[in-house]
């Protein structure tokens, strides 16, 4: 399975008009006066996690990992397009994403890195995709609060994209103390207080008006 993985990132790779690595939202979170902004996590618990199980919907196998080095699968996910014109590679791209796979198997060359967990990778890859209801049927499957800046951007995208935007607009409500000054969550907050009001607030409506951010553009 490990060669399969390598055959992929380098087929996929090559056949690309361009390679650019995803933003998953990485940058300076600040702790709010409550709540921690990174909270504990077991990666076990959220990498494992995926929408296919059987060999017949498109799953890999639970040993897609195995003897694979965590740098290779961190790269592969990375830069791999989030589409390929091939049906073979297109299906092989799939079942990398959404397959629920033993994490455990991976070798950890290097330590995982807060926000830029495999689920992350994989929920902004399909996310660039265009595959958003997958995106949010997968972030659907973490228990709990997201436990990382990055992961949580990653969920209310997928839900805005999906037409989700009541739902989006509850998980920012329970978020939004967590990441307070950063300006994504500001943004959407006041977008979700302006756009659900029956009469939007004006502090709501100048913030939306003063932002030269375009975070939910």
């Amino acid at each position: 399975m490990t060669r399969l993985i390598f055959g992929l990132f380098l087929i996929l790779s090559f056949t690309a008009s361009g390679v650019v690595a995803d933003d998953t939202g990485q940058g300076a979170v600040a702790l709010s006066d409550t709540r921690p902004a990174i909270l504990d996590v077991d990666y076990r618990d959220i990498e494992n996690l995926g929408l296919y199980e059987r060999e017949q919907d498109g799953s890999l196998g639970r040993n897609l990992w195995k003897n694979t080095d965590r740098s290779v699968a961190v790269a592969l996910l990375r830069n791999v397009p989030a589409a390929s014109k091939s049906p073979t590679m297109q299906r092989l791209l799939s079942g990398v994403l959404l397959s629920s796979a033993d994490s455990t198997k991976l070798n950890n060359d290097i330590e995982p890195v807060a926000g830029q967990d495999l689920l992350s990778l994989r929920l902004y890859k399909l996310l660039k995709g265009g595959r958003y209801d997958q995106a949010y049927a997968l972030y659907a499957k973490v228990e709990g609060e997201a436990y990382h800046e990055s992961l949580a951007r990653g969920g209310v995208l997928s839900m805005l994209y999906s037409g989700e935007k009541s739902t989006a607009c509850l998980e920012t409500n329970t978020l939004i103390s967590r990441f307070s000054d950063v300006d994504f969550w500001v943004d959407l907050s006041a977008y979700c207080d302006a756009s659900l009001s029956d009469e939007p607030d004006a502090d709501d409506i100048e913030t939306l008006k003063a932002s030269k951010r375009g975070v939910l553009q």
